[in-house]
């Protein structure tokens, strides 16, 4: 597999800095049809009447892209070795969590529209993610551990916000949220945040239309 000089720089940080902020819109191809002028009469009226057309009908399908974009970025594991992360149950939902948060920053611009797809979304985060407990074989107490997690969520996601707002430092909120506070891996926890506060960036500068359908990818090109 080849291997990018750019992800395994010891100065990754500088890398992501240099490489500054640009829009995350992405053209995804989707399952579900796309109005269109190739469509015929017939089949535009059935998807009216069917409600695909609906204020909700879009939410909902936006919500499903727009989570899948970040399970996309928090499962790559070319993201995993240039961040220098062990590819693991706990690291991933860390990742999913940094994603989903990152994502619910931007929907706040978006109104109530905003709101209510971050509140979609955010339910199928939960799914997933009791999903995902499943699969690591926890049989009994799975909502306590669900509990727990979301407990982790709500206390990563505040110390993002405050460092965010120059409240806090991001580079602790990361090296105790992602990297269990390994003080070896403090030069990839300042990349990551250097990461974050692009993505930050990115995002604010990707329009709502690519926001609200889930038209959206990652940053990969540090890859």
């Amino acid at each position: 597999m080849h291997q990018s000089t750019l992800a395994f720089s010891p100065d990754l940080k500088a890398q992501i800095i240099n490489l500054g902020p640009r829009s995350l819109a992405y053209d995804r191809p989707t399952e579900v049809p796309v109005p269109g002028a190739e469509q015929s009469w017939l089949k535009r009226s059935l998807l009216h009447i069917g409600g695909y057309y609906t204020r909700e009908s879009q939410l909902i399908r936006g919500s499903k892209v727009l989570y899948s974009d970040i399970v996309e970025q928090a499962t790559n594991k070319e993201f995993y070795k240039a961040m220098d992360l062990e590819y693991r149950f706990a690291t991933t939902y860390s990742l999913l969590c940094l994603h989903v948060w990152l994502i619910l920053v931007r929907l706040r611009a978006e109104g109530k529209n905003g709101k209510d797809l971050a509140q979609m979304m955010y339910e199928n985060f939960q799914e997933d993610v009791e999903l995902r407990v499943r699969a690591e074989g926890v049989k009994v107490r799975v909502g306590k551990w669900l509990s727990d997690l979301e407990k982790n969520f709500y206390g990563s996601s505040m110390a993002y916000d405050k460092a965010l707002q120059g409240e806090g430092d991001l580079t602790e909120a990361l090296l105790r949220n992602v990297y269990g506070l390994d003080s070896g891996k403090r030069k990839r926890a300042e990349a990551l945040a250097k990461y974050v506060q692009r993505e930050v960036a990115c995002l604010s500068m990707t329009d709502s239309e690519a926001v609200m359908s889930g038209q959206v990818k990652f940053s990969t090109d540090f890859l």
